[in-house]
């Protein structure tokens, strides 16, 4: 029987190894996200790659030599130490210490073919945002956000179209000295909103998939338009990009905006069961700028969408 088994063993640890291997070089290969859009690709699965890595290493330890288990203990304390940056991205909630004035913005893809509008319809009135941005807005969702005039006078709805349209909804004024701005085929707004004399670029945006897709010629397209925001403005929207993708960073840099720290996965498949939401990927992004200071952000259900609302308090 031993040297019926010896040839198994012998497969299965090669085979573990060779695993470990290509999950490594995946891993490093989504640290180079900058020079290729297919590395980016990658590097929004750096923290999934990290786990099944570690995992991996443990069962190389368990079927290899000593020397073998040393090394795998190096690889995964190394792939751990890789990710602390990634770590420090996720935001804990934060509580003005001042009497500064307090606004809202809420941020949320609607999900195109929502089954339970009316409920989430329901959560945007229950938030009492001062400003709303939307993604994934169509026809259907036209009809149903009117129902909203009531409380937001003042809107913008863009490139609506089967899916990909993007809305602002506010309660304040919008700047008539700058007429709000809309690009369709990109699925950008922005609007110039007025908070207590004080005007803020506001801005909805709506990536496309990153590679194979097209993200990379979106962002080309409108760095120009993200340049022209304001002094004082926040972005958000549905990046379909990680807080550490080079997608996210030059949204950042061509509008000059800093990254809001994120509150870990927005983002996870209707098929995921709630124990494991916490694998999805946190791929709605905020940004800020000028005397824009986010003061906190939390996540709330947005029932019929497989994204969480992002409630944002900030002052001015």
């Amino acid at each position: 029987m031993i040297p019926a088994r010896t040839p198994w063993r012998r497969l299965r640890r090669r085979f573990l190894l060779a695993w470990t291997v290509v999950v490594a070089a995946l891993l490093v290969a989504g640290f180079l996200n900058t020079l290729h859009p297919a590395l980016d690709s990658v590097s929004h699965f750096r923290l999934h790659l990290a786990a099944v890595l570690v995992l991996s290493l443990v069962l190389v330890s368990w079927s290899g030599s000593r020397a073998a288990r040393v090394c795998a203990l190096l690889c995964g304390v190394l792939a751990i130490s890789a990710n602390v940056p990634v770590g420090q991205i996720f935001a804990r909630e934060t509580v003005s210490q001042d009497k500064a004035h307090i606004f809202r913005l809420l941020q949320i893809n609607v999900r195109f073919n929502n089954p339970t509008p009316f409920e989430l319809l329901a959560v945007i009135r229950n938030t009492k945002a001062d400003v709303v941005t939307l993604e994934e807005v169509n026809d259907q969702w036209v009809e149903e956000l009117a129902s909203l005039d009531d409380l937001y006078p003042h809107k913008i709805l863009c490139g609506v179209r089967p899916i990909d349209g993007v809305a602002i909804f506010s309660r304040r004024s919008f700047d008539a000295t700058r007429p709000p701005t809309c690009i369709g085929n990109t699925s950008f707004a922005a609007a110039s909103i007025n908070f207590n004399g004080k005007t803020v670029s506001v801005a909805a945006v709506h990536l496309k998939w990153p590679w194979p897709f097209p993200q990379r010629d979106q962002i080309e397209a409108l760095a120009p338009e993200i340049g022209r925001l304001g002094a004082n403005a926040l972005l958000a929207g549905d990046f379909n990009a990680t807080p550490w993708s080079a997608a996210t960073g030059r949204i950042a840099k061509a509008g000059e905006l800093t990254l809001v720290p994120s509150v870990g996965p927005t983002w996870s498949p209707y098929s995921l069961p709630s124990l494991l939401r916490f694998a999805g990927l946190p791929i709605d992004q905020l940004l800020q700028k000028g005397k824009v200071v986010v003061r906190s952000v939390r996540k709330i259900e947005a029932p019929g969408s497989d994204h969480s609302a992002l409630i944002v308090d900030f002052t001015l």
